[in-house]
């Protein structure tokens, strides 16, 4: 099997990416009016105690990065499009280890709740809204089971959220599922975590504009996420090319 068996007709995503652009609008916008309140001052407030957040989350690491994990997996169990974000703010908060734990295992929680809930208590509207849609990618996951969810996890060819999903109409466990959405997941998150490890701090922000931000390394990270999952295709392929 090959990586080029990952295709479908953009149409199918046509319901989805409505109803999910709708809910980012929703979502964008009920942040600006929060923050409209005041913002300058509670722009300031960040800059005066960056650091003070940052030695707290420090000193209390174990308990912050638990909490961490639990919004990270309500937030992708729930399928609100809030990781990327998340992603860069914990990496700037917790640096790239305690960063990487949270977003590893908070997004492949997420992951398994939405498989779980989906198979056990929105199977029928699951199957009635997606299967005829995504029915070639349904049979393909259906034969091959791990290995394809492994390739869609390596290569974000259908989003994540839908990935989700359309496993839960399959016969794999969820145990195969969990694992091996953390291994197939694993290469996006690092790219993603350094490169909010490498985001410059609010203080530096605030003084020097956006200069302080282009460092090298920020540049490398931006790079890195968008080159790491073409690099991945490309392997997936070679390794997965089927022989003549």
């Amino acid at each position: 099997m090959s990586i080029t068996d990952l295709k479908f007709d953009n149409r199918n995503l046509k319901w989805f990416s409505l109803k999910w652009f709708s809910l980012g609008i929703i979502g964008l916008c009920s942040v600006i009016f929060i923050l409209s309140f005041n913002t300058e001052a509670n722009w300031n407030w960040l800059i005066e105690h960056e650091r003070e957040l940052r030695e707290l989350a420090n000193a209390n690491l174990l308990m912050t990065t638990l909490f961490c994990v639990l919004i990270y997996c309500v937030v992708t169990g729930l399928s609100i499009p809030l990781a990327t974000l998340m992603t860069l703010a914990f990496s700037w908060l917790l640096g790239f280890w305690p960063a990487l734990f949270v977003v590893s295992f908070g997004a492949t929680s997420g992951a398994t709740f939405a498989f779980l809930a989906s198979r056990y208590l929105f199977r029928d509207a699951v199957r009635l809204r997606i299967g005829p849609r995504f029915r070639d990618i349904l049979e393909k996951a259906e034969s091959d089971r791990g290995l394809y969810l492994f390739m869609l996890r390596l290569t974000p060819a259908v989003p994540f959220f839908i990935v989700n999903l359309l496993m839960s109409l399959t016969h794999i466990r969820a145990r195969d599922f969990w694992w091996i959405s953390q291994i197939g997941m694993l290469p996006l998150n690092i790219a993603y975590v350094y490169a909010g490890t490498e985001l410059p701090s609010l203080k530096a922000i605030a003084e020097d504009g956006i200069r302080s931000a282009l460092s090298w390394r920020l540049l490398l990270a931006l790079c890195l996420m968008g080159v790491v999952p073409l690099m991945i295709k490309k392997l997936v392929n070679r390794v997965f090319r089927p022989v003549p």
